[in-house]
């Protein structure tokens, strides 16, 4: 009887160590090449249903032909306000994720994204991984960064990039409490080496070929090209019959 006791204990302990292991599960965010009968990634199609629970998005509706701009923003590289004229041009919105280093000193151009109708969403205070984080730590990341912004620019808050891309069950848990929705991507490219950047006629035929229903591109501001490109894909986009669409996503 006891030898059986002491293997229910070691088979109850193996379970809730699995568990455990699973909730904290670095994942490394990516997407692979297969698509849907609608174009989108399937992995992206996948996901939305795997992480809904958490309150996770990385892919919009597939029955509109709508895209969502998204641009991180860790530090400035003089690239913002070009990228802001652009859409004030076009008449397109975007979200930018942003860091405490940028919310604390870039206050003209926080004070511009904001009173130009975009929406600023939290990118975390220090940009650590959270795959790494317990969800109290992730929950610290996002709420001193969301204190910061209301001390600073009374705006609030409540979308959330996890940096890298990386995260864990038990970070999308600790930003659902904190009632954020963490918005993921469905489009990226190699943007953010500013000392390696793609060909402006490159990128272009890449952000091109990354149009389907409910994209949500990501793009770094720190990226020249990414600047120097954006009219043109915008125009390009609503040649396809696509909208631009301020996120709607909730």
């Amino acid at each position: 009887m006891k030898k059986l006791l002491v293997l229910c204990l070691l088979f109850l302990t193996a379970c809730g160590m699995e568990e455990v292991n699973e909730v904290s599960k670095q994942i490394s965010w990516g997407i692979g090449k297969d698509k849907t009968a609608d174009g989108q990634p399937l992995d992206c199609v996948k996901a939305n249903e795997e992480f809904k629970t958490y309150n996770t998005i990385f892919v919009g509706s597939p029955d509109e032909k709508k895209i969502y701009l998204t641009f991180d923003n860790g530090y400035e590289n003089g690239n913002t306000k070009i990228i802001l004229d652009v859409m004030k041009e076009k008449g397109v919105h975007a979200v930018f994720f942003v860091t405490s280093h940028y919310a604390a000193n870039q206050d003209e151009l926080m004070r511009r994204i904001i009173d130009e109708g975009h929406i600023v969403g939290n990118h975390s205070y220090t940009h650590k991984s959270f795959a790494s984080m317990s969800g109290d730590d992730v929950k610290s990341e996002v709420l001193k960064l969301h204190s910061l912004m209301i001390d600073k620019y009374n705006y609030v808050m409540d979308l959330v990039r996890p940096p890298e891309g990386e995260f864990s069950v038990e970070s999308l848990e600790a930003t659902s409490s904190l009632n954020y929705q963490c918005v993921m991507w469905s489009f990226a490219y190699f943007d953010y080496d500013v000392n390696n950047q793609m060909s402006e006629e490159k990128a272009l035929d890449k952000l091109k070929a990354g149009l389907h229903p409910g994209a949500i591109y990501l793009l770094h501001a720190v990226s020249e090209t990414n600047a120097n490109v954006l009219g043109a894909f915008i125009d390009y986009a609503r040649s396809e019959g696509y909208t631009i669409s301020d996120y709607d996503l909730y």
